[in-house]
């Protein structure tokens, strides 16, 4: 009888371990999902700019989601689905959020954009926290 509680107290101290190293994985995941958007959306946002000649003919709007920029879809077919990985964000992102949010634009002009996203973990670059891809720059 000893030795089974011994077994049991060692699977649950092993379970323990377990969850608490594995416990920032999927904040991590979301991220990386996260910055792959971004990063699509500055390599289309430059193809958009270097075709017509302006940042507007992306059919994003000021203020608007991410997910509706409509005639981005040419360079990202599923872009109706870049949502936040975390599905419980409906709040629109911006400078100054402080938790899980959907991407936002905060401008759309004919020589500048500036979208808002945000990270759960952080990466070693950056922080955890609201963030900003400006003119093709993540800040």
């Amino acid at each position: 009888l000893v030795e089974l509680l011994v077994v049991i107290a060692i699977i649950g101290i092993l379970s323990t371990l377990a969850v608490i190293y594995l416990g920032g994985a999927t904040e991590k995941a979301n991220d990386a999902k996260r910055l792959s958007h971004v990063n699509a959306v500055k390599t289309s946002m430059e193809l958009v700019r270097s075709e017509s000649g302006d940042y507007t003919d992306s059919g994003c709007l000021t203020s608007g989601f991410l997910k509706d920029c409509a005639d981005l879809g040419e360079y990202i077919p599923s872009i109706d689905t870049y949502n936040d990985p975390t599905a419980a964000a409906t709040t629109k992102c911006s400078a100054t959020v402080l938790t899980d949010c959907n991407y936002a634009f905060g401008a759309v002009g004919a020589n500048s954009y500036v979208l808002h996203f945000f990270l759960e973990k952080g990466t070693k670059d950056l922080a955890a926290g609201a963030h900003t891809l400006t003119d093709g720059v993540i800040e």
